[in-house]
């Protein structure tokens, strides 16, 4: 029996020191806080096959979804291959964010910050 409380002290220790692990690197990794009157936004641009595109994304999913920083993603793609206009649009529904041609870029800027602006009143 003493064996086994040795064995569930030493999985409870282990689970604490990785959970501590994990936290330090978050915050050691993203030292991006929203700050009052400060907006961030996360813009990834996309060229051609948008290679690197999905890590990139998931990466910035994994700061929202720990609450390391909320943002709105917007994915810009100049002269996709349609492949890589399909991934974009499936990561950005998937990320709650939106995919957008470069074109459009500074117009699309504009209305999420003042959008986030009107929100946040």
């Amino acid at each position: 029996m003493k064996e086994y409380a040795v064995i569930l002290l030493a999985a409870v220790l282990c689970g604490g020191v990785i959970t501590i692990i994990t936290e330090l690197r978050g915050r050691l990794l993203s030292p991006v806080r929203r700050r009052e009157n400060v907006e961030i936004v996360a813009l990834v641009a996309a060229r051609e096959g948008a290679e690197g595109l999905e890590e990139t994304v998931r990466g910035l999913m994994w700061l929202s979804e720990t609450g390391r920083a909320s943002m709105p993603l917007l994915i810009a793609v100049s002269e996709p291959t349609d492949e890589a206009r399909r991934r974009a649009i499936r990561l950005a529904e998937k990320a709650g964010g939106e995919v957008i041609d470069s074109g459009e870029l500074s117009l699309k800027l504009q209305e999420v910050l003042w959008t986030r602006e009107e929100q946040q009143r």
